[in-house]
């Protein structure tokens, strides 16, 4: 194992990644605290089992390559409030299952290849905050189950391509808050959805959004609250939900709905 083999070493600066002769390493925290840390290298490949947390809070780090990495299947926070991380390549981490926060904070990140991550079920507050990311390709993340938080606050977005959900149960505040983005967004794909409280709330430039996939909701809470700009709701029967409390407060311009 090589968990939190040099957390908090706040003074280190660069470093090359060390050999190791067994496989399936931990690196759980391995550097995370490194806040002077701004040069990776790894020079030969290497399985790691876990990346958790990995390089969370190395402030100073633009630019990460993985691309010698494999077998990671737990990939949760590797990167969280890498406030500095402008460029990663993870094209090599198709094994990982978790990714909850894995880019959580990394408030610089304009643009990321995620096409690798074909495998990720938990995608809890994956880039959550990341307010410079104005693009996402979402065609690896069919598998996805739980996808709260997901884009909360990436108040940058603007495209959505190749949206296609079917597995997600949890959509709460899965683009709360993506102020940019605008005209028709279709969700329709994500039938299995259960929670989409707070799912869009906020999202004012969205014209048209398209749920009608969504039949077996229980909770939209705030679902569509501040969506100023609206007009149009392709929507299921809502008779299963318990809870709808603010779910369409503030959409000033929606004239007519049927929630039959």
């Amino acid at each position: 194992t090589a968990d939190l083999m040099f957390r908090m070493c706040t003074n280190l600066k660069k470093v090359v990644f060390p050999a190791f002769s067994n496989n399936a390493v931990s690196a759980t925290y391995m550097f995370a605290g490194c806040s002077a840390l701004t040069t990776v290298t790894i020079p030969s490949p290497i399985v790691l089992s876990t990346i958790k947390n990995m390089f969370a809070q190395c402030t100073s780090l633009t630019s990460i390559n993985l691309s010698n990495v494999s077998g990671v299947t737990d990939a949760d926070s590797a990167f969280y409030n890498c406030t500095s991380l402008t460029s990663v390549n993870i094209s090599t981490l198709t094994a990982v299952t978790n990714a909850e926060s894995m880019f959580g904070e990394c408030r610089v990140l304009a643009s990321i290849n995620v096409s690798a991550l074909t495998a990720v079920t938990n995608a809890k507050n994956m880039f959550k905050n990341c307010v410079k990311l104005t693009s996402i390709n979402m065609a690896p993340f069919t598998n996805v189950v739980n996808a709260e938080g997901m884009f909360d606050s990436c108040s940058s977005l603007r495209t959505v391509s190749n949206f296609s959900m079917p597995n997600v149960t949890n959509a709460y505040k899965m683009f709360c808050a993506c102020s940019s983005l605008t005209g028709a967004f279709n969700a329709s794909s994500m039938t299995e959805v259960t929670n989409a409280g707070w799912m869009f709330q906020g999202d004012y430039y969205l014209t048209s959004i398209n749920v009608s996939g969504m039949t077996k909701l229980e909770i939209t809470d705030r679902m569509f609250s501040g969506c100023e700009r609206l007009t149009t709701i392709n929507q299921p029967t809502f008779s299963g939900v318990q809870n709808a409390e603010y779910m369409f407060a503030n959409c000033r311009v929606l004239t007519g709905l049927d929630i039959s």
